[in-house]
Formats: C-alpha cells, structure tokens, sequence
C-alpha cells in the first residue's frame, strides 16, 4: 500500500511539473520568436519604404521585384554576399508561391507588398536570431530537466514521509476491520447457538427466531468484512491455476435455475464453451455467485436475468444483466462502494449490507482486470467484468 502511494504521489508530483515547465519554456519560446519577427518585420517595412535607396541598418538583406506577368525583372543583392542571383530567385518565385504574405524561406524572413502593379519582396537574414532562439531553448530545456531530475530525487525522498500517515491510517482500518470482525465471531456463534437450543423448547417463537436470523446476518457480514481485509492485503499473492472457467460458471448458474423459477424470472445462460483461465477458481466461483445474486435480488419479478461469458483475442468477458427499477447514474457510480445500498434496495427492505459487488471488485481487482456497471437503457443494469 505504502509504495503504491509513493509511486503516484511521484508520478502525479513529476507529471505536474513537467507540465508547468513545458508551458514555461512554450510560452518564452513563443515570446521571444514573436518578438524576433516583429523586429525583422519593423526592419522589412523600414527596408521597403526606403527603397530603392539604402537604408542605414545593420542588416544582410535583399529585394525581389516581379512585373505585372509574374517574372523577376530586379533582384537587388548589393547589400549580402552570401546569396546568388539563382538562389535569389528562386526564393522569391516559392514566396510568391506560397500564397502568404509573409513566412520564412530557409533563414530569410521576407514580407511581400503589392503596390501599382508591381510586386516586391523583401527578403531579411535571421540566421543568427534563429539560432540564438533556437540555442536559448534547447538551454531552457536542459536546465528545466536537470532541475526535474533534482526534483525527483528530492521526491523520491519526501515520499516516505507525505505517505506515511496516509498508509499508517489505512493499516490500522484495515487492522481494525480485521480485529474487530474477529472478535465478533465468537459471540455470534455463541447467540446462534443460545437462539438455536431456544428454539428447541419454544419454535414458534419469533423474538428467538429474530434473534437467530439477525446473528446470521452479522455472520455473513463479518465473514464479508474478513475477505475484504484479506484481498486488500497487497503482498498476499493470489493462487494461480489454469482451470475450465466455462465449466465453473455453467456449474454456478446452474444453480439458479430453481430460484429463477421460483421468483417467476427468466434465466438466460449464454457460456463460451471450453474457455480456461489461469486464476484462483474459488475466487472467481464466489464472483459468479455475488453477480448473479445480485441480479436475482434487485430484478423485478416477470424480470429477466442474462448471464453471459464470452472470450475475444485478448480477454474473458462476463456481463450480468438483469431488470430493475430506474437506477440513476450517480447511484450506478457508486455500486462498489462499501455498504453502500441504494434508495430502491432501503425502499424495498431488501436484505443485503452493500458488500457483495465490493468484494466482487476486490476479486477482479487481485488478477488485474477491469469491472463496471452500467444501464444500457432503462430499466436494465449491467456489470461486465474483464479479464486479461
């Protein structure tokens, strides 16, 4: 539990600020290349307003200027060396053809201005601002990774003591939940029996039968709350053994046929046959035997009850569907939480403490799959259960 707290309070921690950094440096980078072209910009407009005479600056650029057909008639190159009067021209035919206004051709930002027929473009160098914007961010990037392997290591040690208190609260619920199930166990069992010889001198009495229904109860829940606590053991592995999965839940549906029929329910079976799964098989029966409980006690009765298992490339599938009154979704939210029940099952005094689909959470939870509920439409809930 502890080192699971560590590692997402590190990845969350990291992801945070990696997160903030890379907005840091996007939105400096982003500034700064902004203001180099409204620089270059300022010195293009400066440049064409001058022309054709020179202007005072200290800048490598040069001028294209195409007639009314389309073709260079003047390329002006008196004030840079490095460019040719070929490679001048074809800059300028692949800024006129760009469709832009202005842009970058290689390191030349140019601008182009269409005035009395004529059209000229202006090309200025910005290599050097280039690489000096380029060089400040690949600097910025370094120094923001640096800074975040100095922060990881800063907490990867912080870690312990943030978690600590969390898990050292978790491990004395779960030690409590643990204890205090445990020490239930022998004064249940003593009420059971006190109501059981009871009932042998008086059976119809219902205060002793109260008794005895309400002990079994609290039975059956202390015996949920002791397989919670021992799922949520993280170092407990589970026991893994390739098994007929079909034949386990043929085995476990079939046994409902006779509640179906008696709660006057249709009961559909739809089992991919021989489907093995590697996995704790009394664990996975229990599964099958909370879903389908809780479908058979929350469906309406002339309800249905569907319970299918099929296998696909990669995973095993088991979807649960049964009939029910309206479920909100903000109650189907919370089906996994413990003891929770919703307003329906209070309503209807259905018996129940709102553990079973917990336990079923655990059971998919400890051989990594996934489970969910939902209401496809209403009137109909369903949980699928994913395995991998």
């Amino acid at each position: 539990m502890t080192k699971k707290l560590r590692i997402r309070f590190i990845i969350f921690s990291m992801l945070a600020l990696i997160i903030m950094q890379g907005l840091i440096i996007f939105f400096s980078a982003h500034k700064s290349y902004n203001k180099m072209i409204d620089n270059a910009d300022g010195i293009i407009s400066s440049v064409y307003n001058a022309y054709p005479k020179s202007l005072d600056v200290d800048a490598r650029y040069f001028v294209a200027t195409f007639s009314e057909n389309g073709l260079v008639s003047d390329i002006d190159l008196s004030h840079i060396v490095t460019v040719k009067r070929k490679g001048a021209d074809a800059y300028a035919k692949s800024a006129l053809n760009s469709g832009k206004e202005s842009g970058f051709e290689d390191i030349f930002r140019y601008n182009i201005f269409r005035e009395q027929g004529k059209v000229t473009i202006v090309f200025l160098a910005r290599g050097g601002n280039i690489e000096a914007l380029k060089s400040n961010t690949t600097s910025s990037i370094l120094f923001s990774l640096a800074g975040l392997g100095v922060m990881f290591l800063f907490l990867l040690a912080a870690s312990h003591w943030v978690t600590r208190p969390i898990a050292l609260s978790y491990q004395k619920q779960k030690e409590f939940v643990t204890s205090a199930s445990h020490e239930m166990k022998t004064p249940l069992t003593v009420i059971s029996a006190d109501a059981d010889i009871l009932l042998m001198d008086d059976e119809n009495n219902e205060w002793i039968r109260d008794i005895r229904v309400q002990a079994k109860r609290l039975t059956n829940m202390t015996h949920s709350l002791i397989s919670l606590a021992r799922m949520d053991e993280q170092n407990t592995p589970i026991t893994r053994i390739e098994f007929p999965i079909s034949d386990a839940a043929e085995d476990v549906a079939n046994s409902y046929h006779a509640l179906a029929v008696k709660g006057k329910k249709a009961f559909r079976m739809d089992i991919a046959p021989n489907v093995s799964y590697c996995g704790d098989e009394n664990m996975i029966r229990q599964l099958f035997t909370i879903l389908l409980d809780n479908a058979f006690k929350y469906s309406k009765e002339n309800g249905h009850i569907d319970f299918v298992l099929q296998q696909n490339a990669h995973n095993i599938v088991i979807t649960v569907t049964n009939t029910s009154d309206y479920v909100s979704e903000e109650q189907i939210s919370r089906f996994f939480d413990r003891f929770y029940r919703s307003d329906n099952a209070i309503s209807s005094k259905k018996n129940g403490y709102g553990l079973g689909l917990s336990i079923a959470e655990a059971i998919v939870r400890s051989h990594r799959g996934k489970i969910s509920a939902k209401s496809p439409e209403n009137g109909l809930v369903q949980i699928v259960a994913v395995f991998r």
